[in-house]
């Protein structure tokens, strides 16, 4: 106890998502993980550890939901080609002059969207090459 977060966990690790996939096509995370909403500010991480075809792209989104109820989108990754992680920072805290518009709508490739999250996170992906296969975990580490 004690040390940053006062008294709460210092960091979480949670697996959001798994991918293991070959082809085109889109995907979502089956189970959300509840009881995120304890924690301020957060990592997503996306480690990629397999990629191969003649022009592999994933896209992934990070969602919550901010009423309890209908998810909206609070980031996208831009687009992933190689292994690597790849890491979107989120916080709860607001920046001065923070609009956002269509939260229904997917962000712009490389965006994180100033809004927070609720106690639900999921993640979704796209691949748009049909000879793509990518191997990936989904990450998210909380603090305080």
């Amino acid at each position: 106890m004690g040390g940053y977060g006062g008294g709460r966990q210092e960091l979480e690790r949670l697996v959001l998502y798994t991918i293991t996939t070959a082809g085109s096509g889109t995907g979502t995370s089956t189970g959300t993980n509840n009881s995120l909403s304890r924690y301020h500010h957060g990592m997503v991480v996306a480690d990629v550890t397999f990629t191969t075809g003649t022009a592999p792209t994933l896209v992934i989104y990070l969602d919550s939901k901010l009423d309890g109820t209908t998810f909206v989108n609070l980031a996208r990754f831009a687009a992933i080609t190689t292994n690597g992680q790849y890491v979107a920072v989120v916080t709860k805290e607001q920046k001065v002059n923070a609009l956002v518009g269509d939260v229904l709508a997917d962000a712009g490739a490389g965006t994180i969207r100033n809004l927070g999250w609720g106690d639900d996170m999921r993640v979704r992906h796209s691949i748009s090459d049909a000879t793509s296969q990518f191997s990936a975990r989904v990450w998210f580490v909380g603090i305080g």
